[in-house]
Order: structure tokens, then C-alpha cells, then sequence
């Protein structure tokens, strides 16, 4: 099924980490005030994400997704093993929004971080990263791609998925990525095959 692609919002680059500033923790889907007026009747949503893999699944995509880069900018360009920064949470998770503002409990959001490995990327190394980087991001659905910042030892970029989803990478005076994903039904509802009644 053909999903209207929207541009998502760059990222804010802070420190050389990649912060995914999220309205209300609603990821990418925006929060009740950006309601889309075309999102059509709970059951017209829910049919929509029927037709994408569920909640947990695409966890579970992404995770890979992530330690697929970890481990290919760690091969590739020697920098130290990745790792989450005491306090930050790798996986959380909100409720759908924007284009989905009626799913409430059915569904959610992802925001998956890949962490930080401390130090940057070689300049000399970097064409042959991103480039690898690139191939991984579009195997697992992200096709499209802004470049931020294209300078000596600091690059940002970020790459979309059709599901509304955002992948940031980038490397400064550290390296850092993150996942932000659309919204998707949990099993369980997908399981049911009608909204719920309530939230």
C-alpha cells in the first residue's frame, strides 16, 4: 500500500548528539494540537495501519537496524564500541499522533537510540562509512535523505521511511544515531482486526 511520504523535521544537533526533539514524547506522528485534518474516521486509521507491520515487529527491525550500523562503523572506521550514556533510555515509546490521532492504545511510536561512541569519525574514513550507512538505511526502508551539515569532522544526515519514520546520523566531536518511528499497531490489536473501544 502507497504511504504519503512527509519530510520530517531536521534534528537538532547538541554536543555532536543526535536529540530527537519530540513534541509531547509523540515522536515524528506530532502531538494532538497538529491533529491532521485528513486522517479520516478511527476505522479508516486503523485500516491504514493494518496494512503496515506491527508495533512490535518493526521494534525489533529497528534494534537490528541499529547494531547493523554499530557494528559497520565500528569495522570500518575503528572508532570505539557504542554505548548508552548513563541516564538515557536506549527504547521508549508514546502514542500515535498527527496522522493517526484517534488510534489512543492501539497503536504508538518508537524512539530507539543507538548511542554514542565517543569520538569521531576520520575524515578520511567518513566517505567509505556513510556510504555503508546509506546502504543499510535504505535495506530497511529509508529511502530518502538530508544532509545537514557536510563539513571536516562535522557531518550530520538523516534519512526517512515511507511509515514517517526518521534515522539520524552523525559525527563530531562524538559519533551518535537514532531512530524516531512512525506509528504502528501493537499485535494485539492487529490481532483483534477492529479499534478498540476505548483508550
Amino acid at each position: 500500500m502507497e504511504v504519503r511520504h512527509r519530510l520530517v523535521k531536521p534534528a537538532v544537533i547538541a554536543s555532536s548528539l543526535v536529540v530527537l526533539m519530540l513534541a509531547s514524547a509523540c515522536g515524528t506522528e506530532g502531538g494532538d494540537i497538529n491533529d491532521d485534518p485528513n486522517a479520516g474516521t478511527v476505522q479508516d486509521q486503523f485500516n491504514t495501519l493494518m496494512q503496515r507491520p506491527s508495533f512490535e515487529d518493526m521494534t525489533e527491525r529497528y534494534k537490528q537496524m541499529i547494531k547493523e550500523v554499530q557494528d559497520a562503523t565500528v569495522n570500518i572506521a575503528g572508532i570505539p564500541e557504542w554505548e548508552i550514556p548513563e541516564g538515557r533510555t536506549p527504547v521508549s515509546g508514546a502514542r500515535c499522533g498527527f496522522d493517526f490521532p484517534d488510534i489512543g492504545g492501539d497503536g504508538g511510536t518508537r524512539q530507539i537510540s543507538g548511542g554514542l561512541s565517543k569520538g569521531p569519525i576520520p575524515e578520511n574514513r567518513w566517505p567509505d562509512v556513510i556510504d555503508r550507512v546509506t546502504q543499510i538505511a535504505q535495506r530497511y526502508g529509508f529511502e530518502s535523505q538530508q544532509v545537514f551539515h557536510d563539513k571536516p569532522q562535522n557531518h550530520q544526515i538523516s534519512f526517512s521511511d515511507s511509515y514517517g519514520g526518521e534515522f539520524s546520523f552523525g559525527t563530531e566531536s562524538n559519533t551518535s544515531m537514532a531512530i524516531t518511528s512512525g506509528c504502528f499497531l501493537l499485535e494485539q490489536a492487529r490481532q483483534r482486526g477492529a479499534p478498540s473501544e476505548t483508550d
